[in-house]
């Protein structure tokens, strides 16, 4: 049963970036939501106009490609992103390094290029995960994933159980979920700095500054010695060669990629003129 979805949907469960993209499109004409969007559009300015909360509007400027309008409205709603600045750091010796150094995010690098290759992948976050997949989806030899340290990654069905109830799932239960994923790898979960509990694991937190990779693909390459995942630092780069902070050498590496977490864009703070900030 295909249950009413689309038939790109039901012959390829993981489209493209731009079979997505197409897919958006012809949803939003379909549902008719295009004519009341704005594209290509950024808010330069934000001015409140009114004193009183229950009667003040709000005054936007905006570009367009180099055209610039005013427009007012009652009510703003604003979905940056919580951390949108790639970290961005060079390491010591790049310019010798004679290969690809790059950031795994926003289409930066071509991914053919990982066939037949190894690859060095510098993070542990949900990003780096997700490079891990892509790159042995265009079949990279081998891929080292380099960390300071570890950050839990979340198998599938444990982020659908979490997704799909209706009630939080405890972190204890969450933990348990993943006990068949890390028992394949070889790894106690419970072991991770993110995680604080008691001797009987029955009250538990999770305190991650990185968000969960979720995903069996990291699970069965880590299985199958398809990635290698190392809690080193990076010392320095040579040519096809990444030296730790351990001593410890990677040779025949001519990608790098850099999933180094993001920081956030103040600018938006700035837009909306906040002071404070209630929430999470």
């Amino acid at each position: 049963e295909d249950n009413g979805w689309p038939a790109d949907c039901r012959v390829n469960p993981w489209p493209s970036r731009d079979l997505l993209l197409e897919r958006f499109r012809r949803t939003s004409e379909e549902f008719g939501i295009l004519p009341h969007c704005t594209m290509s559009t950024n808010v330069l300015e934000m001015n409140v106009l009114g004193r009183d909360y229950e009667s003040q509007t709000y005054e936007l400027v905006l570009d367009r490609q180099g055209t610039r309008s005013v427009t007012e409205a009652a009510s703003v709603c604003f979905f940056p992103g919580n951390l949108t600045i790639p970290r961005r750091v060079v390491y010591k010796g790049e310019e010798h390094f004679d290969g690809d150094v790059v950031y795994g995010i926003c289409n930066e690098f071509d991914y053919g290029r990982a066939t037949g290759r190894q690859v060095a992948i510098i993070g542990s976050g949900a990003f780096a995960v997700e490079n891990v997949r892509t790159c042995v989806e265009f079949k990279a030899t081998k891929v080292f994933m380099i960390c300071r340290r570890k950050t839990l990654s979340m198998p599938r069905m444990v982020s659908w159980l979490a997704n799909q109830s209706m009630q939080y799932i405890s972190a204890a239960l969450t933990l348990e979920a993943m006990t068949p994923m890390y028992g394949l790898i070889g790894v106690d979960q419970w072991s991770y700095y993110a995680v604080f509990a008691n001797e009987a694991r029955t009250t538990v937190n999770i305190r991650q500054k990185a968000r969960f990779g979720i995903g069996d693909v990291y699970f069965l390459c880590m299985y199958y010695g398809h990635v290698e995942h190392i809690v080193d630092d990076v010392k320095r780069v040579s040519r096809h060669r990444i030296h730790l902070v351990s001593g410890r050498s990677i040779e025949d590496v001519p990608i790098m990629l850099k999933l180094l977490g993001f920081n956030g864009e103040f600018a938006n703070d700035r837009l909306m003129k906040l002071k404070e900030l209630f929430g999470w």
